[in-house]
């Protein structure tokens, strides 16, 4: 029974949309301004998502990359954001893990760590 004793925590995050132009109708134009809140409000998720496994005594988390695919952040944002948060956050004693959709997402983020 390895998972006897164990909680677990789920905090939902989201990014902000840039553009539309994969015809969806999230309405926000592409714009330097519009990356810029972007940006700011996902570093804020990845911060509070820190802070509250932090709070908790989480051991190990598992965070996924916000704001990807049909969303158009730029994966460097992703990252650049996340580990802006993990700056930020004593997350010593937390096995921060990212949970990827697929294993070219793997490959690709773990090319943007290097």
């Amino acid at each position: 029974k390895p998972y006897e004793g164990k909680k677990v925590h789920l905090a939902y995050a989201s990014a902000i949309p840039i553009g539309n132009e994969r015809g969806l109708p999230y309405g926000n134009p592409v714009s330097e301004s519009v990356k810029t809140v972007a940006n700011i409000i996902m570093e804020a998720q990845y911060i509070a998502s820190l802070k509250a496994a932090k709070a908790l005594n989480v051991k190990e988390l598992f965070l996924m990359p916000l704001g990807g695919g049909v969303f158009n952040n730029k994966k460097s944002d992703i990252i650049n954001n996340l580990l802006n948060a993990l700056r930020k956050v004593d997350v010593s004693g937390i096995d921060v893990k990212l949970l990827t959709y697929s294993n070219k997402e793997t490959a690709e983020f773990n090319s943007l760590l290097s």
